[in-house]
């Protein structure tokens, strides 16, 4: 919703008082320059007395009025510019009492919707951040997430709806508080030798690339303009990596999950996964969280990772999504990128809100 200004209220009595008032002084100003341009008839008296008689009554009539109009115009011509100054007062006053009373009331009005605004984003981040997972479950996500950056079968349909997010668990955090772009898990992980194991590795790129993520948004909108909670819980059993959020009509909300691309995975694997993910998001997190948010699945490739590989993913990514699962209608976005070109990319707010699905590869050609 746009909010406007008060509007001016200017009534066709106040239009009456300026509109007369201006002619006034407009009359008042262009009297001396009548008079400047009038000559006057100024005869002798010889040649009066060799008129006609009623040539003489006549010149002396116009004698007189001219004599008349050279007394009286200086007081007609100040009178009619106090009357003009006298009416435009009396009807700009008048229209500005009026209009405070207006304005007052339009913004009362204003501030109404503003708070009312202000509480329902509120409400909405509260929700959100009642839904942010615990240490442990976070911990687990991002196992479960490296494990199915490592598939390389094709998954059937269930094992492909289990893999976009943990399954429910109960134990589940009662406070949740603001989050900062590093969070204290991920700084523990990220702290870890990424050669000890696997797990560990597939665990430090993950975090890289979703804290590369969440900067590129900051980067896009301003820190102070969105706020960010990571780890999030959707329905039935997903998961969101971060959700952004903001108080301002032209930054779309964005609920968004990272994906790594691992060498050998499958493409129609990680197709199924985003395809998966966006349907859930998109379905649920609306409604869960009072809220518009745009779905957005960011999947990472390793630097070494061929261009014919990447198309490949694209290719396959683009027909399941179009194609098979119908979601080409759908609002969201898929942010296709290599981890130096996520660091380096510049995002843009069309990718965001266009009312359709949106595919976009980042290339640092």
């Amino acid at each position: 919703m746009t909010l406007v200004l008060p509007s001016l209220q200017f009534t066709d009595f106040h239009k009456f008082l300026v509109s007369a008032g201006g002619l006034s002084v407009a009359a008042a100003v262009g009297l001396p320059l009548v008079m400047r341009t009038q000559k006057l008839n100024l005869t002798s008296a010889k040649d009066v007395t060799a008129l006609p008689p009623q040539t003489q009554d006549a010149l002396e009539l116009q004698q007189q009025q001219s004599l008349i109009l050279l007394k009286a115009w200086p007081y007609a011509s100040g009178f009619l510019l106090a009357l003009g100054i006298t009416l435009v007062l009396i009807g700009g006053i008048s229209w500005r009492n009026r209009q405070k009373v207006i304005n007052d009331r339009e913004s009362a009005e204003i501030d109404k919707i503003r708070a009312e605004r202000e509480k329902a984003y509120q409400e909405t981040v509260a929700i959100i951040r009642s839904h942010k997972e615990d240490l442990d479950e976070t911990a687990q996500s991002l196992e479960e997430k490296v494990i199915d950056s490592q598939s390389t079968e094709e998954l059937s349909s269930s094992e492909a709806a289990s893999a976009v997010g943990p399954k429910p668990r109960t134990n589940s955090s009662d406070v949740a508080v603001s989050e900062t772009p590093d969070s204290a898990l991920q700084k523990t992980i990220l702290e870890l030798d990424p050669e000890s194991s696997a797990t560990v590795k597939g665990m430090v790129r993950f975090i890289k690339a979703q804290q590369e993520a969440i900067h590129r948004f900051i980067d896009l909108w301003g820190g102070e303009n969105i706020d960010i909670v990571r780890d999030v819980r959707i329905r039935g059993g997903g998961r969101a990596d971060f959700v952004v959020t903001s108080r301002l009509d032209h930054i779309p909300g964005i609920v968004a999950d990272i994906r790594t691309y691992s060498e050998g995975m499958s493409p129609r694997v990680a197709s199924e996964i985003v395809s998966k993910w966006l349907r859930r998001a998109f379905e649920t997190t609306a409604l869960e969280y009072n809220a518009p948010l745009r779905p957005v699945s960011v999947l990472i490739f390793p630097d070494a990772t061929p261009r014919t590989s990447m198309i490949k993913v694209l290719q396959t990514l683009n027909y399941t999504l179009r194609g098979e699962d119908g979601l080409g209608g759908m609002e969201c976005t898929v942010i296709l990128s290599r981890e130096s070109d996520l660091a380096n990319a510049k995002f843009e707010t069309d990718w965001f809100s266009q009312r359709k699905l949106t595919i976009v590869q980042l290339s640092a050609n």
